[in-house]
Parts: structure tokens; C-alpha cells; sequence
């Protein structure tokens, strides 16, 4: 896959042609909270639907799905994860909620970076890195959950 790189824009170029969110460093996060991100990625071919995104956490990229800290993936159902709530791209927009539950990001030890991406799977199969990141979350003061 070709990769168009500067300083300035760091953006890749793929087949849904999105401006890849990249070096986008998240920190205000605590470990065992529950985390929701929702985005709204824009500059996208129309006419693609999309079918799963997923969100995963790790040590390092080259960890394998399996090793992840976490994985969440949602699709346009609503669950307790979260959802794809627009997920036809005609209007060259997507957008979504996604949610990591206070179990996965006790698994995250506090002030350690770990990298994410957020991919989106297309209704044809396609795989599309919409953001990259870095997660660096903060340790809670209060534990009590009820």
C-alpha cells in the first residue's frame, strides 16, 4: 500500500481515501474507568458502508490481535460497547461511539504508553486505519464502584 508522509500532515493514503488520524495522543483517561471515544471521521470516497470498526489497544503495533490489551469492536447494533452510527459513507462522513468497559482498562497500567489504532471493515472486506494513537492513561484516587 503506497503512504504519502510529510511532516505536516502525516497522512495516509488507502482506498477509502479518509486522512488518517495519526500521532493523536490520548491522556486524559483514567486506568479502570470506563473510556468512550466518539468520532466523526470525515473526508471519505462516498458510497463505502461500513460493517465492524475496532478499537485495540497493545504494547507495541506488532503484538499480535491476540495479545492485546484490549479489543472492542461494534457495528451499527447498539451494545454495550458501543455503535457505528453512521455507517454509510455517502454523505464522505462516518460516525461512531465505542466504548472499553472499566474491566479492559484496569488492564492498563498507569502512566505506561501503549499504542491504538481504530479500523474500520468495510462491507466488502476492505480494512481501513482511520486514527492512530498513543494511550497513556492516569492512576484513579477513588476505587469504590457502587
Amino acid at each position: 500500500m503506497a503512504h504519502d508522509q510529510t511532516l505536516a500532515a502525516d497522512v495516509r493514503t488507502i482506498a477509502l481515501n479518509p486522512l488518517t488520524k495519526s500521532n493523536v495522543y490520548l491522556w486524559r483517561l483514567v486506568a479502570g474507568d470506563t473510556w468512550e471515544i466518539t468520532r466523526v471521521y470525515t473526508g471519505l470516497s462516498t458510497g463505502a458502508t461500513i460493517a465492524k470498526i475496532y478499537w485495540t489497544v497493545k504494547v507495541a503495533a506488532t503484538d499480535t490481535d491476540a495479545a492485546a490489551i484490549f479489543q472492542v469492536s461494534i457495528t451499527t447494533t447498539s451494545t454495550a460497547t458501543g455503535q457505528i452510527i453512521d455507517a454509510n459513507s455517502n454523505g464522505g462522513s462516518i460516525e461512531l461511539a465505542i466504548i472499553a468497559s472499566k474491566a479492559q482498562t484496569a488492564l492498563i497500567t498507569p502512566g505506561q504508553e501503549y499504542v491504538y489504532d481504530i479500523v474500520a471493515i468495510d462491507s466488502n472486506g476492505g480494512a481501513y486505519t482511520l486514527e492512530l494513537g498513543t494511550i497513556c492513561a492516569q492512576q484513579g484516587v477513588t476505587v469504590a464502584t457502587t
